[in-house]
């Protein structure tokens, strides 16, 4: 046993001691490398604590989060007004709004007047087809454009619509373009504090004009009984007059004729003061009758107009009106819409990767050439 350990012992350390490379080696490596493709000629595998690290790699990936970080969202429309610049918090473009009112409606009060306006925001690369298809759409409800405008970069369109006729008019805008590229904007306010007033300032109307009729009535009647019994005791001192008159006429007595000269003398008295009693209650019944016209026309003026407004009132909760702005939007923005995240970002992680692809193709490129 330890005869054979000591012949493997003697053979092995002679193999050591013979180890050497043929005298032809070089032959042989250069026509190893002949076979090899050129673009693998002179490198070796390096260790793989000596691999470089992918710098750049880790740059662009470093650059996407921060991005990402900053600014995260995408896509944030600008409403344009009817000249071009963005509105002020607390101002508004739409038209025939309704008067407001601090008052509030009694909950007893059910019913509803609601005024309703619209706005939206499109985005397209084609402003003057877009405005001019908005206007078609508008008149195709029935409604009517108040003003519209567009350039290459914006448009604005403003209108007004029947109310019966909104949902119809809105599914056909949002047909014009994608739905990441149209913001709609409703309101609807109910008017019943507006139609309350209304309804009480026409009330107290009626009522005030009822009392101007009623009291026209009784001056009128007043008047009418004054007359009549100041020319009933006219007429009596007439017909008293005239039998002095025939009297005297066929008496000589001097004393009976002056007793009737006496008589006749206060009849005439009081036919005069009867007679300016009439004139100036004439007088003062023309005034009162012309001050009581003037007061009824006023106020019926007045329930004319309170029936306009309410009328006026009814016709604006039956029309919706509205205003659209166009802004004109580039290839970038349209990427930006459609990119799940911020479009720079997305471009940082692609340079990343193809730059982790050409480290790691470059790694492999590496062989052991051990001859």
């Amino acid at each position: 046993m330890n005869q054979r350990h000591t012949i493997e012992s003697l053979l092995t350390n002679w193999g050591q001691a013979q180890r050497q490379l043929p005298s032809n080696h070089e032959t042989i490596k250069s026509q190893t490398i002949s076979h090899l493709p050129t673009s693998t000629l002179g490198t070796i595998t390096k260790p793989l604590g000596q691999r470089r690290v992918p710098w750049a790699t880790i740059a662009f990936a470093s650059l996407a989060i921060i991005t990402l970080l900053i600014n995260p969202q995408q896509f944030s429309p600008v409403i344009l007004t009817k000249s071009g610049s963005i509105p002020l918090s607390g101002t508004s473009d739409n038209p025939g709004v309704a008067r407001e009112s601090s008052q509030f409606a009694p909950i007893t009060d059910n019913r509803e007047f609601i005024k309703t306006s619209y706005s939206a925001t499109l985005r397209t690369r084609q402003i003057e087809k877009l405005t001019q298809n908005i206007q078609i759409i508008v008149h195709g409800v029935g409604g009517q454009v108040d003003s519209s405008t567009s350039s290459p970069h914006w448009g604005y369109v403003s209108f007004a619509i029947p109310a019966n006729q909104l949902a119809t008019f809105r599914d056909q805008i949002k047909d014009l373009t994608s739905a990441r590229m149209y913001v709609e904007t409703t309101s609807a306010q109910n008017l019943l504090p507006q139609k309350q007033l209304i309804e009480d300032q026409r009330q107290q109307i009626e009522v005030k004009l009822q009392q101007l009729r009623d009291e026209q009535t009784r001056v009128k009647t007043d008047y009418t009984h004054a007359i009549a019994l100041i020319n009933s005791q006219v007429e009596s001192d007439n017909n008293q007059l005239a039998n002095i008159r025939a009297r005297l006429e066929v008496t000589s007595d001097y004393n009976l004729r002056m007793e009737l000269i006496r008589q006749q003398n206060i009849l005439l008295v009081d036919k005069q003061t009867l007679e300016a009693s009439l004139v100036n209650k004439k007088t003062i019944y023309t005034n009162q009758i012309n001050t009581l016209n003037a007061q009824i026309r006023n106020n019926e003026a007045m329930l004319n107009s309170n029936l306009n407004e309410d009328q006026q009132l009814i016709d604006n909760v039956a029309t919706v009106q509205g205003t659209i702005s166009l802004s004109w939007i580039s290839v970038w923005e349209i990427l930006e819409i459609y990119s799940p995240i911020n479009l720079i970002a997305l471009i940082f992680i692609v340079v990343a990767l193809i730059t982790y692809w050409w480290h790691r193709r470059r790694n492999n490129q590496y062989i052991d050439l051990a001859f």
